[in-house]
C-alpha cells in the first residue's frame, strides 16, 4: 500500500538537497528537536548524533548550546556539514565521521547524550533499528546519558478497506501526474524564481534551527530542482496523526498500543514483539490494518507517523474475535493475519475483496 510517511530522515538525508527538502516539508519535526536540544544541553557536554543527515543540524546545534563536542555520523558525503559547522563558529567542537553507525570508528568513548533519529516509521521495518540504538547505548552511553527519542510508541488499528485495488490504482495515477507536474512546472519556471523560493524556504529553515545556512547555497543555485512544496501525491488524510481516516476505511478494532520502546534502554530491541493482538469492536472483513508511530522526547511529540498496509488472509470478523498481525512483514507483501485459536473467524479471502 502506499505509505506517506515511511521514508526516513535517515534515508532521505544522504545528500544536502534532500536532507534540506526533508526539513522544509517537516517544520515541526526541527521545531520539537530543537526545543529537546535546548532542555538539555549543558556546558561541557559530549554529543552523538547517529544518523546526522547530510546537513548536520542538530550536531551543529548542540555545539551551540554549549557541547564540548558534538559528533555527527552518517552514510553520505558530510563535507556540507563540515562548512555549515564552520560558519557558525563551532569547527573545532564538532567532528562528522562518514560510515555506518554499525561499523563506523566513532571518535567518542561515552556521551552525554545520544540523538537516534534513525527510524523507518514503520514497525515491520524498525526492529534493525532499535537494535542499532541499542548497540550505540551499550557501546557509547553512560548511566546518566540522555536518549532522543527517549520513548517510540507503535499502535495499530484494523480496518475494512472497501476498494484498495481501486485506491492503489489511483494513488498510482496521482503519483504519475504529480511527477508531469513537476516536469511542466520546471520547464516552464526561471531559474531566478526557483532561486527566489528556495531561498525563502532555506531562510525559514535558518529560523527554526537557529543556525546559519549559507553554504548550503551554491547547491541550491546549481540545482535545477524544484522548491519542495506540499506533494500533490500525498492524500491530506494520511499525513499526520489526528486527521480523519480516508474514505472507504471502516474501523473494525479500537486502536491499540502493542509497543513502548525506552530509548535508553538496553533491552528495547528485545522487548520489541512479534505481533499484536487486536480486539474487534465491529463487523466486517477486516483486510487492512493502520500502523501509528509516536517519536517522544519526555513530553515533546518530535514525529507522528500513519501507514496503511493491506492485510493477508482477510476475514469477515465480528465483536469479542480477536486477529493477529504479525510484525515481522514490511507490508509490501501484505500484513500476515490470522484468528486467534480458539475464536471463531471467517474464512480466508483476498485482502481486495470489498
Amino acid at each position: 500500500m502506499y505509505r506517506p510517511n515511511t521514508t526516513s530522515c535517515a534515508a532521505l538525508g544522504t545528500d544536502p538537497i534532500s536532507h534540506l527538502t526533508f526539513l522544509i516539508r517537516h517544520p515541526g519535526r526541527q521545531i520539537a528537536l530543537r526545543r529537546a536540544l535546548e532542555r538539555v544541553v549543558r556546558q561541557g557536554w559530549v554529543v552523538l548524533d547517529a544518523g546526522c543527515g547530510a546537513l548536520g543540524l542538530l550536531a551543529i546545534m548542540a555545539a551551540k548550546l554549549g557541547a564540548a563536542r558534538a559528533v555527527g555520523v552518517d552514510l553520505g558525503d558530510l563535507q556540507i556539514a563540515r562548512l555549515l559547522a564552520k560558519e557558525n563558529g563551532v569547527a573545532d567542537r564538532v567532528d562528522f565521521v562518514e560510515g555506518d553507525l554499525r561499523h563506523a570508528p566513532i571518535p567518542v568513548q561515552r556521551c552525554d547524550l545520544l540523538v537516534s533519529m534513525i527510524y523507518r516509521n514503520h514497525p515491520g521495518l524498525d526492529r534493525p533499528q532499535h537494535q542499532l540504538v541499542q548497540r550505540l547505548v551499550e557501546r557509547h552511553a553512560h548511566a546518566a546519558t540522555v536518549v532522543i527519542p527517549s520513548e517510540v510508541h507503535y499502535s495499530a488499528t484494523g480496518y475494512a478497506h472497501a476498494w484498495p485495488h481501486l485506491e492503489r490504482r489511483w494513488l498510482s495515477a496521482r503519483r504519475t501526474l504529480t511527477a508531469l507536474h513537476a516536469r511542466a512546472a520546471a520547464a516552464w519556471s526561471s531559474q531566478a524564481n526557483r532561486r527566489t523560493a528556495w531561498a525563502q524556504h532555506l531562510v525559514e529553515v535558518e529560523r527554526q534551527a537557529g543556525i546559519s545556512l549559507s553554504a548550503i547555497r551554491p547547491l541550491i543555485d546549481r540545482s535545477r530542482l524544484l522548491p519542495p512544496t506540499t506533494p500533490i501525491a500525498r492524500p491530506r488524510s494520511w499525513g499526520p496523526v489526528g486527521l480523519a481516516p480516508p474514505p472507504g476505511l471502516k474501523a473494525l478494532t479500537q486502536p491499540h498500543r502493542f509497543a513502548t520502546i525506552d530509548g535508553s534502554s538496553r533491552s528495547g530491541a528485545s522487548s520489541y514483539p512479534e505481533s499484536v493482538a487486536l480486539a474487534v469492536v465491529r463487523p466486517g472483513r477486516m483486510n487492512a490494518v493502520l500502523w501509528r508511530q509516536d517519536l517522544l522526547f519526555d513530553d515533546i511529540v518530535i514525529r507522528r507517523t500513519e501507514s496503511l498496509d493491506l492485510v493477508n488472509g482477510a476475514r469477515r470478523v465480528a465483536p469479542k474475535n480477536r486477529v493477529i498481525l504479525s510484525i515481522r512483514s514490511n507490508g509490501r507483501d501484505g500484513v500476515p493475519m490470522s484468528v486467534e485459536p480458539g475464536v471463531a473467524g471467517g474464512s480466508a479471502s483476498s485482502p481486495w475483496s470489498p
